[in-house]
């Protein structure tokens, strides 16, 4: 007598449904249950990128569109990745550097840069989950820096203060953060 499993859950990728489908007709599990996670994802994605449905919906897709876009014209510079955090190293120091002017009752509550690494920017990778959101919380993040960057180095087009707007708004009420 053979092992035999109750389910497998998976994701829905076509090479997963083969090959619990070889499963099922060996009888050697019982059902395949969707990951429900992984699911809800697609449709998150589907939804904020409407080049992929029949909902009109050019607004999202062209803001996140920027977002990949000024992302990537960061990353794939050494040079304007380095400025950006460069940026950052400034401003911790300068943080600190006032902190060190205030008495310590003043001090109680002044929250400065918790790290003393500098960040990059994250991009947006179709295949690993929650990409869009973490790109958009992490630009968030680093806007002031970010604006620094594009004005020095003339990257276009710059993000309106709406754009940045509706960036915050979807990471705030987690719109696209569903699997943690």
């Amino acid at each position: 007598m053979g092992t035999r499993l109750d389910s497998i859950t998976t994701d829905n990728g076509a090479n997963f449904k083969a090959a619990v489908q070889q499963l099922l007709d060996e009888d050697v599990v019982e059902e395949n249950p969707a990951c429900a996670c992984h699911t809800f994802n697609l449709i998150i994605k589907q939804a904020i990128d409407p080049s992929k449905t029949q909902v009109p919906n050019h607004q999202t897709r062209d803001f996140i569109q920027l977002f990949r876009d000024m992302t990537n014209s960061i990353r794939n510079s050494a040079q304007r990745l380095e400025h950006l955090k460069q940026l950052q190293r400034m401003r911790i120091k300068a943080d600190k550097d006032l902190l060190d002017l205030l008495t310590d009752d003043e001090r109680d509550g002044v929250d400065i840069f918790p790290h003393s690494v500098a960040l990059t920017v994250i991009k947006d990778v179709t295949t690993r989950w929650n990409s869009t959101y973490y790109m958009l919380e992490r630009c968030l993040g680093l806007k002031p820096f970010i604006m620094e960057v594009c004005r020095e180095f003339n990257i276009s087009p710059t993000l309106s203060e709406r754009q940045w707007t509706s960036a915050q708004q979807l990471v705030r009420n987690n719109i696209y953060c569903v699997c943690l």
